[in-house]
């Protein structure tokens, strides 16, 4: 880059007029092999005084849940149909993350309390499910290889 350039004017300008303050990074360490407290001693950024956080996962599991079959191939063909599909998986999946009675294989809520049925209830049979979810920066390559694991 040279001074008068295109490029060189805008990184001039970004750095008088918008990168003027303090601003908060995020870096995530891609060597594996060192462990937290080790990596604050050789890391380069340690003169800094980085915050660090680790990635943490919390694990549900449900019994018992009814599961309406999933098959992608039997899809409805028409736009509005398979709209009304995606909306009603959309909701029973939402209520399985919620921890909702109402997809329980042995829910007997009155009808006149509760109107929600599971999708395709006759055909949904009872299933053991489990809930993951993490909280924190995760590379692209480890939710990569839990998905080809899955």
């Amino acid at each position: 880059m040279l001074h008068g350039k295109k490029g060189f004017e805008r990184i001039v300008w970004a750095f008088n007029n918008v990168l003027n303050s303090s601003v908060t990074w995020l870096f995530y360490d891609l060597d594996k092999q060192n462990a937290v407290a080790d990596a604050l001693k050789t890391n380069p950024l340690a003169k800094h005084r980085p915050l660090v956080k680790t990635v943490l996962n919390t694990l549900k599991r449900a019994d018992a849940v009814l599961v309406p079959p999933l098959n992608l191939s039997t899809l409805p063909s028409d736009r509005a149909t398979a709209e009304d599909w995606a909306i009603e998986f959309h909701e029973w999946l939402s209520l399985v993350v919620l921890g909702s009675r109402r997809v329980k294989a042995n829910d007997d809520i009155d009808p006149y309390l509760c109107r929600y049925r599971v999708p395709d209830e006759e055909a949904a049979t009872p299933k053991k499910l489990v809930h993951l979810q993490w909280s924190g920066f995760l590379p692209a390559q480890w939710i990569r290889s839990l998905f080809l694991e899955l």
